[in-house]
């Protein structure tokens, strides 16, 4: 055997016989694993520049703990904790490992930009990936590793991937991102190695209701807190909180991240952000002293930070942490009002991406629309009204009902406009019978084929009382019966509908509704002897249906101007706030694709019942001419 070969052999007896190295991950780390320029701080690992990590580490390190679940702000160093870990597996604790992320394009992309590059950099598993590709068995699908002892799958969170393969060590990453049904797929891999598996979760925080919010609550709840440099007392820190203390006024005083509203930091009320991030500071809890925002005290807090644990009766085996950007010495805190303060800009007039993106990756806080999202009030116009009666709007041309039918009642709009193409919501709210309705028609003189109502929700039960509630005209067709109409939305852009003005019958108009209306028949369904069936035979009552690619789109455009006091106005009335609630309960979201195309997505952030009132009293103004179709 010549010395080349003498000395490879020693390498492997070495590396065969060497001890594990048992220390905790962060300490191992300290001495092996030096972070390429992929990562934000480059050069050799070192804990105590975020010693909240410390806890999840000896977390995933421990052998009684089964579950570990991070939900923690973006950029604060929580992925470091799934590729520490995996580096510390390979050389000290080998098993077979799934790293499962939301789609394979994800999960090859984090293997090339950061994973491989790491591995590559660290000498001891540098060492583990040469040998591997010595003995061909270096394999790629979105990325395998195939060791002597173990096997390390990075990939996609899909029914391909996780039906199949059952590992002890599995690391899902961003579970906000994943499809529904994936994280039990991904989980009930570990199912055989109940009395040894161990399961990392680390991600950004997501939806109220979704998996990683469940199990983040079905852990610890552990929140990284500070002592605060005067009282020395312990809190969490968070955008703001009320305290149990006031001022001399009677005021609650509010803790957290406060900064000066004056003429130099909001002049004109629009924020100056060079004069207001000086005046950004944090207020404690307990003692209200104020904290500077300098990195020597974001490092201060840091050293003495400590988790508490919020859910002292979860199971030992399922430990969960929690920390937001404010944690992380790194980020200054004026710069994280500034985000807010933009965000809360771009939310009063409608836009609530940014606001809702600032509570999931700054704050890492589960989204819930009714906690973490305020709307703007719509400026209620100035109307005449005589002795308590009803409001008077002297532009009144026509009047419309809309109703959105629930299950057991019903949500209502009364809505004024004129030929202009001028709106005013005159009263909105929540009923509960059928005859509420027709109380509400009568109250606002309301014509009967001027209420609208869904007929999405129970459509026979809708054509029966639409039907039910009319009156006979006679006009040049002869005796015709006028009763409410009903209407129902539909996903298409437009209706072809042909041209009245066209004797050929070949022309078409594009409208966003469709022309001329379906008759209903109520008494489908009913049994002869049924009453209804004597009082409606004969009688129809007409269904439109709307076009949502064109109505919806018109809605959130009106609502921008309706925040802004224009051609959508709202009567004043105690129901005012419901309404405005409403109106701003869906959100527009864009995604660029990496081709430049843009795609619009809706999100529902609220009630917006009311806000579809509104969209059928558009489609309502379009079927009278007042809107051009």
């Amino acid at each position: 055997m010549d010395a080349r070969a003498r000395a490879g052999l020693a390498d492997a007896l070495a590396l065969a016989w060497a001890p594990f190295d048992r220390r905790p991950i962060f300490e191992w780390a300290a001495e092996n694993i030096s972070l390429p320029a992929d990562y934000g701080i480059e050069g050799p690992f070192h804990v105590e520049k975020s010693r909240y990590l410390i806890e999840p580490f000896l977390a995933v390190h421990n052998d009684a703990v089964r579950m570990v679940t991070i939900q923690a702000a973006v950029q604060t160093g929580k992925s470091l904790i799934g590729d520490l870990s995996i580096a510390h597996a390979i050389c000290n604790a080998p098993r077979n490992l799934h790293w499962n992320f939301p789609t394979d394009e994800q999960a090859k992309n984090y293997a090339d930009r950061r994973a491989m590059k790491l591995f590559r950099h660290c000498s001891a598993t540098r060492r583990r990936l040469e040998d591997a590709a010595k003995r061909d068995r270096f394999k790629v699908r979105a990325v395998e590793i195939l060791f002597h002892d173990m096997t390390l799958v990075v990939q996609g969170a899909n029914e391909g991937n996780l039906q199949s393969h059952s590992v002890p060590f599995i690391i899902n990453e961003e579970l906000w991102q994943w499809n529904p049904g994936m994280y039990q797929q991904a989980c009930a891999r570990a199912d055989f190695f109940s009395w040894r598996k161990k399961i990392l979760n680390i991600s950004q925080a997501g939806e109220k209701g979704c998996d990683l919010d469940l199990e983040y609550q079905a852990g610890t709840m552990e929140e990284w807190e500070v002592p605060c440099p005067e009282c020395r007392q312990y809190q969490p820190l968070v955008l703001n909180q009320a305290t149990e203390q006031r001022d001399k006024s009677g005021k609650i005083e509010w803790a957290g991240l406060v900064w000066e509203t004056n003429d130099q930091t909001r002049p004109q009320g629009k924020w100056n952000f060079d004069q207001l991030k000086p005046s950004v500071r944090y207020r404690c809890a307990k003692c209200l002293a104020h904290w500077e925002d300098t990195p020597s005290l974001r490092r201060q807090l840091n050293d003495y930070g400590r988790f508490r644990v919020l859910n002292a009766n979860a199971s030992i085996e399922h430990r969960s942490f929690h920390w937001n950007a404010m944690a992380c010495d790194e980020i200054s805190w004026a710069g994280l009002a500034e985000k807010y303060l933009r965000a809360k800009d771009q939310e009063r007039v409608g836009n609530r991406v940014p606001i809702r993106e600032f509570h999931l990756k700054q704050l890492a806080e589960t989204f819930d629309a009714e906690k973490h999202l305020s709307y703007a009030l719509a400026p209620a116009a100035t109307v005449p009204i005589d002795d308590g009666k009803l409001p008077h709007w002297p532009l009144q041309e026509f009047i419309f009902l809309t109703v959105d039918v629930q299950r057991g009642h019903f949500w209502a709009l009364v809505q004024a406009w004129n030929s202009a193409g001028l709106d005013m919501a005159m009263w909105a709210g929540r009923l509960t019978t059928w005859e509420d309705v027709a109380d509400k028609q009568k109250e606002w003189s309301v014509p009967d084929h001027c209420v609208f109502v869904d007929a999405r929700y129970e459509p026979q039960q809708v054509y029966r009382e639409c039907t039910r509630h009319g009156h006979e005209q006679i006009d040049g067709h002869g005796v015709q019966w006028l009763c409410w109409t009903a209407m129902m939305g539909d996903a298409r852009r437009e209706f072809k509908n042909r041209d009245p003005n066209d004797k050929t019958n070949q022309k078409r108009l594009g409208q966003p509704f469709s022309f001329p209306p379906t008759k209903c028949d109520p008494c489908i369904g009913l049994h002869t002897s049924d009453p209804d069936v004597v009082s409606l035979a004969g009688k129809r009552c007409r269904l439109f249906l709307f076009a949502k690619g064109t109505i919806d789109p018109l809605s959130f455009d009106r609502r921008e101007l309706m925040l802004q006091g224009m051609t959508s106005l709202v009567a004043p009335g105690d129901w005012n706030k419901e309404y405005s609630r409403h109106m701003q309960g869906e959100q527009v979201e864009e995604t660029r694709s990496k081709l430049g195309v843009v795609t619009r997505k809706i999100r529902r952030t609220g009630p917006n019942h009311l806000l579809d009132c509104y969209r059928m009293g558009l489609a309502a103004a379009c079927i009278a001419r007042i809107l051009s179709p």
